[in-house]
């Protein structure tokens, strides 16, 4: 039987972004693009969707400063 996991969902931590940067030819790759908009529209919990939206939302902003 699988083990819970001891800490809640609503208590977990997100990667920092720059643990997600993608590499140059994943950032180039329509279909790679199409594979995270599918798993972004599976996540069920709305505060993951939130901040999953906020981390992109701050990258944007970023990645515009430059």
């Amino acid at each position: 039987m699988l083990e819970e996991d001891s800490e809640p969902k609503a208590q977990r931590k997100f990667a920092a972004p720059s643990a997600l940067e993608p590499s140059l030819p994943q950032t180039c790759d329509p279909q790679e693009g199409a594979r995270l908009i599918r798993a972004f529209l599976r996540v069920a919990d709305p505060g993951v969707r939130s901040a999953i939206v906020e981390m992109v939302e701050k990258m944007g902003a970023a990645s515009a400063d430059c």
